[in-house]
């Protein structure tokens, strides 16, 4: 019963099912020729040699020449603690190099200037999203977006209903009750206000791996950022303003 508890933390702590066996006997045997190994294991010969071989190489096992027998011992069990510092030591010298070979995340960033540059955006983004996902939007530019979106937004409320694509959105403004309600009379939409003195006329839509951010200079402009990393950061903090928003 112990013998098998032992076994099992061996193998926990790398060895391989036969060679927690032929150690175990070892270490009970002390010095031993292949012969009894193989009685006490009932391993195959050629298993018990291949496995032996095994434990001289990572020095768990010594191996000795007796009137031309080969006799084997286990060696002290500390052994196997230097063995994993060793391991632990090669392993913190890999890891950083591991690192600067591993592929990091290619941000792609387009640029959309103009009216038509700005409805091709919002079209090829509404076309590329998967169905039944949110878009996230902090709302800044209001009438702006009106504007400058115009009759594409038919376009895109219609592939919105089509995908069944909800838009929770946060305005940093309530005091334009007109544009509010044309806002919320769009199909599926969720609308929250929170305060802000600070007003930028620009919008931020996250979607997905995307965020797009609509600045409505003149003329307007649409930067979009592909990156899962960058659409998390913002979509983390959309999260937070959607808690503390009311509606």
């Amino acid at each position: 019963m112990i013998k098998n508890i032992f076994k099992k933390q061996l193998i926990s702590l790398g060895f391989s099912d036969h060679e927690a066996d032929i150690y175990l006997v070892l270490l009970e045997n002390g010095h031993s020729s292949t012969g009894p190994i193989i009685k006490k294991t009932n391993l195959h010969r050629n298993i018990v040699y291949e496995t032996l071989n095994k434990l001289v190489n990572k020095k768990f096992v010594s191996e000795s020449n007796q009137r031309g027998i080969k006799h084997y011992k286990a060696l002290n069990p500390e052994k196997i603690l230097h063995h994993k510092e060793e391991q632990f030591n090669l392993a913190q010298n890999l890891i950083p190099q591991l690192k600067d070979l591993q592929t990091k995340e290619k941000v792609e960033v387009v640029l959309y200037e103009g009216l038509s540059g700005f409805q091709t955006a919002l079209k090829n983004a509404i076309d590329r999203i998967a169905p039944n996902q949110n878009i996230l939007v902090l709302a800044t530019g209001g009438e702006f977006f009106y504007k400058n979106i115009g009759n594409a937004l038919k376009y895109y409320d219609k592939k919105r209903k089509e995908k069944k694509i909800n838009i929770k959105m946060i305005y940093q403004s309530s005091k334009n009750e007109s544009l509010a309600k044309t806002t919320r009379l769009r199909p599926l939409m969720e609308v929250k206000y929170i305060e802000s003195p600070f007003l930028p006329i620009s919008e931020i839509e996250i979607m997905e791996n995307t965020i797009l951010m609509q600045i409505y200079s003149d003329p307007p402009v649409v930067i979009e950022i592909s990156s899962k990393e960058v659409a998390d950061s913002y979509r983390n903090h959309f999260t937070d303003l959607w808690e503390k928003a009311k509606k």
